[in-house]
């Protein structure tokens, strides 16, 4: 018996079943079947069959999206009708605005049964649309009258589906706070203390594979590995002159060895140690699994002198990480919105792109690691060396409208004060294809006034 797809439910015991089947590990696809559709990506139809079963899963409705536009390319191709995919994409996008967590709540049907029109919910808020399909829909529809989502079209029919949701989560706070309070009312200060001080071990050995220093240092010693041709999976170190470990990693064959690195171990070997380092390998003949496992604990036993890009063992300024991260994502989100802007209100996405340069500043500089750490330190001084990022989409596409609106001068101004304030960006092909574009702009805008 075939499972029933969210799309066809239409009770919420359904969704509800479905949804705890999914979470508990026991859904007849698993939670992993991305895996199966990155092999489908030659056959669209496929590809969105098994989309549309995943749903609503955000991923689902991504792929589901790409295979529909690659049989609008195909169809495109061999001069077939398209008009009706056109339409099953603009379906799937006004569906995927209703959003989460509400879109795993509701019933599929109830959610694609819902009536609207291309006239009412446009395009511009739609965040599955590209601006390829954009121009799709303009052609066979025109500009729409307004712009809008699923959700604020039909808000008052979803307010069910937020208060329980509202009420689920207080009661999930309420019975977490319920437990601890239980088990500190059993306590006192010195158990409480040795309580915390269990979860934070427990924590830490968790992130370390569940290896303690002392065990690893016994496990070690009973160890000899070949420092020139050790065996299978390995794990590493370099260290410097002072015999201070900088760097730790796994491999296989001559990986130890290797300088193809990332840029900070390259300037930081070359620029700090002077090419000066030396190898050690400290176990070697595991497998992949096992070596991963030494390389974090090793990772914990040496964390403040290490360089390693990817460490867990780092102390992050999480506040100002989060903060970042969730700064970037509403400018990324204010960009591509004015990306499908353009082309209603050109002078509006203009105002928008300007205050997305605008917003930049408040996260781009932002410490999100430690600097008492070498690797804080590095990102310090790399920062200080070749300045900052920033976002070059929002410059590219402000320069290029009003270059389109003959606010050439403009153009120039704010290209130049953006790269003169991230510096970083420069390096990147956008920028200097930019950089030319406003160049050859105001060299033709001086000819014509000669």
């Amino acid at each position: 018996m075939s499972k029933k797809l969210w799309i066809n439910m239409q009770t919420d015991a359904e969704v509800d079943e479905r949804r705890e089947k999914f979470w508990s590990g026991n859904s007849e696809t698993g939670p992993f079947w991305g895996t199966e559709i990155k092999r489908l990506k030659d056959n669209p139809e496929k590809r969105l069959a098994l989309a549309i079963e995943n749903l609503p899963m955000p991923g689902a409705f991504m792929h589901a999206a790409t295979a529909i536009r690659a049989m609008i390319k195909d169809n495109k191709k061999n001069n077939l009708p398209y008009a009706d995919k056109v339409k099953n994409l603009y379906h799937l996008a006004v569906i995927h605005s209703l959003g989460y967590p509400l879109l795993e709540r509701i019933p599929g049907k109830l959610v694609a049964n819902q009536p609207y029109n291309y006239k009412e919910i446009g395009y511009a808020e739609l965040d599955l649309i590209g601006n390829h399909d954009v121009k799709m829909f303009i052609e066979l529809w025109g500009q729409p009258d307004t712009h809008s989502t699923l959700y604020e079209k039909h808000k008052k029919k979803w307010k069910f589906y937020e208060d329980k949701i509202h009420k689920e989560e207080e009661e999930l706070e309420a019975k977490s706070d319920k437990m601890w309070k239980k088990i500190a009312s059993k306590l006192n200060e010195e158990q409480k203390k040795i309580y915390l001080d269990h979860l934070s071990s427990m924590l830490s050995k968790i992130i370390s594979g569940g290896i303690s220093n002392s065990k690893l240092d016994e496990i070690l010693r009973n160890e000899n590995p070949s420092q020139t041709e050790p065996k299978g999976y390995y794990v590493y170190g370099h260290y410097d002159v002072q015999d201070n470990f900088f760097y730790i990693g796994k491999g296989t064959k001559k990986r130890a060895w290797s300088k193809e690195r990332q840029s900070y171990w390259l300037d930081y070997v070359n620029n700090k140690l002077n090419d000066k380092y030396f190898v050690k390998i400290f176990i070697d003949n595991l497998t992949s699994e096992d070596a991963e496992q030494f390389e974090t604990a090793l990772m914990g036993k040496y964390s403040k002198n290490l360089i390693n890009w990817v460490n867990w063992h780092i102390k992050d300024n999480y506040e100002n990480a989060e903060k970042r991260g969730r700064l970037r994502a509403e400018n990324r989100r204010l960009i591509e919105k004015s990306k499908k802007m353009e082309y209603y209100n050109l002078d509006l996405a203009i105002e928008n792109y300007k205050q997305a340069i605008e917003n930049i500043s408040e996260y781009a500089f932002l410490q999100t690691i430690d600097e008492s750490n070498y690797h804080g330190k590095l990102i310090a001084e790399e920062n200080a060396k070749h300045g900052f990022s920033g976002e070059t989409d929002a410059l590219v596409r402000l320069a290029s409208c009003l270059i389109k609106k003959g606010r050439i001068s403009e153009a120039a101004e704010y290209t130049k004060t953006y790269f003169d304030k991230y510096k970083r960006d420069l390096s990147k092909p956008s920028a200097q294809k930019i950089r030319k574009r406003v160049e050859k702009a105001l060299e033709k805008s001086t000819k014509n006034k000669k």
